[in-house]
């Protein structure tokens, strides 16, 4: 539990984020709250009310907590993720990749946030990515791939003017949580596949990946709220001094560059390291 606190809150990206309004930080409580009650206790008031706090801010998260509310609920989802969760998987991509957002929000099946796919695909077709103008088999698992690796494999240390990148290094840290933690959480499902509780938070993580990348952009920092969780897979498979080890090096990483100087804060809240001249 302490391991999975130091791996959050050692994050430089959430450091950020709590010197200004924002976000992410009472989405990952409501989030913990919804993980709670929705798959230990087993609650719907609970969970609903979550959706309804997080609608008021970040409409398109809430909307992924209900489709997923909605899963949990769905006896034959669960037993199928339970008994073959990388069959499921697969089927569930392929579909996916198969079915564009565009003929999603045609069907209007949740008239209340269609207005969400429609801005989605407004926001898509005004950004210029080359992701797209491809089909939708090509552009889904791409998407899907770059939210789950990117962040990981190509880091932003350095920003557009030659100074350290704060909330790039932040990123980039979420971005190792996140894919070492969706591929414990399957690593765990196939160690014990006894345990239904793993399958559950494992699909709650899985649904949220799959939204966040049938969107028009890549932004694999929509898995944040999921953060505590995600740690808490990897966490639960590395041996206590590799932990040791990668807490001691961010600590170290961070004391270096506070003695240098490095530590100033500018009034826009996105450089948090001062001009160099």
């Amino acid at each position: 539990m302490y391991a999975v606190f130091c791996t959050v809150m050692l994050n430089f990206y959430i450091l950020g984020v709590m010197l200004h309004p924002n976000k992410e930080i009472p989405l990952i409580f409501l989030t913990n709250m919804f993980v709670y009650y929705a798959v230990i206790n087993k609650k719907l008031v609970i969970p609903m009310l979550v959706i309804a706090i997080s609608a008021t801010f970040r409409d398109a998260y809430s909307l992924i907590l209900l489709l997923t509310l909605f899963a949990l609920n769905i006896k034959a989802i669960n037993e199928l993720f339970y008994r073959k969760p990388y069959l499921m998987s697969t089927a569930v991509i392929v579909f996916f990749s198969l079915v564009g957002l565009n003929e999603i929000a045609k069907l209007n099946l949740l008239s209340d946030y269609n207005y969400i796919l429609e801005r989605n695909i407004s926001v898509g077709s005004e950004s210029g990515s080359v992701l797209n103008e491809l089909p939708t088999y090509q552009s889904f698992p791409l998407k899907l791939i770059n939210n789950l690796f990117g962040s990981a494999l190509r880091p932003q240390f350095i920003d557009l003017n030659g100074r350290f990148n704060f909330i790039g290094i932040g990123l980039w840290q979420f971005g190792l949580i996140l894919m070492l933690g969706i591929l414990s959480w399957f690593y765990l499902l196939g160690k014990n596949q006894n345990c239904k509780y793993l399958s559950k938070i494992a699909l709650l993580i899985f649904i949220c990946l799959l939204f966040v990348s049938f969107g028009s952009l890549t932004q694999p920092r929509y898995m944040v709220p999921y953060i505590f969780w995600l740690a808490a897979g990897f966490v639960s498979i590395l041996k206590f001094d590799l932990i040791l080890i990668i807490f001691l090096g961010i600590i170290l990483l961070s004391a270096v560059f506070s003695l240098i100087g490095l530590g100033a804060l500018t009034p826009g809240g996105i450089d948090v390291y001062p001009y160099f001249n």
